[in-house]
């Protein structure tokens, strides 16, 4: 496999060239100098570049491994990796580009989202609507605790950090705001 490349010395100085790169696969170090892993894909997600990031790291904690899908890596490799694992995922990568099907954040988002209940794609979509805990606890015929219940599990679901950041996997899902059901 023939592909060219570019180091970059920090996150930061990756992002700040970012506009002036084409498309391609990033491998991504979880801690680096200045912007970790976690900022440099957030980023990515704000500026919609939808490209496959390979997302290296020793700290295999099941904090990161959960975390980690929700925000939007291609591969997760934990450190110390076997160099064919690693051009493997980078083979996939490039699979996925050539084919022009790199939505990343929006296919990630979709399979989150396929985890979810019915009740819980309610509650989701109702949270996307800007309903706040009352409005769907009188929508859903659920008490406050079914409620925050169930969005502890929506979050547990999909992986994310925070009941926002779950509302964002939703709207890169394609989700609608709830209006009337």
């Amino acid at each position: 496999m023939s592909i060219h490349n570019q180091a970059f010395k920090t996150g930061e100085a990756f992002i700040e060239a970012l506009d002036e790169l084409s498309d391609g696969c990033i491998l991504l170090d979880l801690m680096m100098p200045g912007a970790g892993g976690f900022e440099v894909m957030r980023d990515l997600a704000a500026r919609e570049r939808p490209m496959p990031v390979i997302l290296m790291t020793a700290a295999s904690s099941a904090w990161t491994i959960r975390l980690a899908p929700g925000i939007g890596p291609f591969k997760l490799l934990e450190k110390p990796f076997a160099e064919d694992m690693l051009l493997g995922a980078i083979e996939d990568a490039f699979e996925m580009l050539g084919k022009g099907t790199c939505s990343v954040r929006a296919a990630q988002a979709k399979e989150g989202i396929a985890r979810l209940s019915a009740g819980q794609f309610l509650l989701l979509r109702g949270l996307i609507s800007g309903m706040d805990t009352t409005e769907l606890c009188q929508r859903l015929d659920m008490s406050e605790l079914e409620v925050r219940r169930m969005r502890a599990r929506v979050q547990e679901r999909i992986g994310a950090p925070d009941i926002y950041r779950a509302m964002e996997i939703g709207e890169a899902a394609g989700l609608l705001p709830l209006t009337d059901f």
